[in-house]
């Protein structure tokens, strides 16, 4: 049987994105050159809640139907994106974040809700913690310290969304980078998003110019943490 590439995601709202992009831009413009970046298409960022690895495409129907049933009385949850940092430190940097805070606790209570429903399926948990955060971009070779680079953006706030779907997602990698489909949307509550709240994936940005010691990032679900972690 062919298998597929999957993880759970949740997406964050176009205007968010778009505030994040333009972080990014300046932040690919002003890095030191002494690193040589990845960054992510910002039509590739979101917020991972699972990653399955690989699955039986027909497994994706009976991850679909677990989620449905189970999020049935889930309410919508409401998330800020703010501040920028990197792991595993400023001084030493192997990623490029911004924030996502959770102020209600639906988002991490959610996502170890679904390690469980997922386990009970036959995946195995993650044993790492869940940090939500957009990734932008991997440090790949060089060292050099950014913490006057993402001191600005210490105390943005680049948005709010409010998440009222899970997306079972297939990652296929390709030489242009990674390409996300949405197999299955999962809402909240059964019943839709309403018109204009739920998160849509934005359209890809343009290729920025090329800067020296960046390229563009192979993303994968499952680089640096397996959840909690955002492309």
């Amino acid at each position: 049987m062919a298998k597929i590439r999957a993880f759970l995601a949740v997406n964050l709202s176009v205007p968010t994105i778009r505030a994040v992009a333009e972080l990014q831009q300046t932040l690919r413009k002003e890095a030191p050159r002494e690193l040589r970046v990845a960054w992510v298409n910002p039509a590739n960022m979101h917020l991972t809640v699972k990653f399955l690895g690989a699955i039986e495409a027909e497994a994706a129907e009976a991850i679909a139907d677990t989620l449905a049933r189970r999020l049935a009385r889930t309410p919508a949850i409401e998330l800020r994106v703010h501040g920028a940092g990197a792991f595993p430190t400023p001084q030493r940097p192997r990623v490029l974040w911004v924030g996502v805070e959770d102020p209600s606790g639906g988002l991490a209570a959610v996502q170890q809700q679904v390690e469980g429903w997922m386990e009970e399926l036959g995946f195995a948990r993650e044993e790492r913690p869940f940090s939500p955060h957009l990734t932008l971009g991997r440090v790949k070779e060089g060292h050099a310290p950014v913490d006057a680079l993402l001191a600005p953006a210490q105390a943005r706030q680049f948005g709010t969304t409010v998440v009222r779907e899970i997306v079972l997602y297939e990652s296929r990698l390709a030489r242009s980078g990674a390409e996300y489909i949405a197999l299955k949307r999962v809402p909240f509550g059964g019943h839709a998003p309403e018109p204009g709240e739920r998160p849509e994936r934005p359209a890809p940005a343009p290729a920025a110019a090329p800067t020296n010691g960046t390229d563009t990032a192979q993303d994968n679900p499952n680089d640096t943490e397996k959840t909690g972690h955002g492309t």
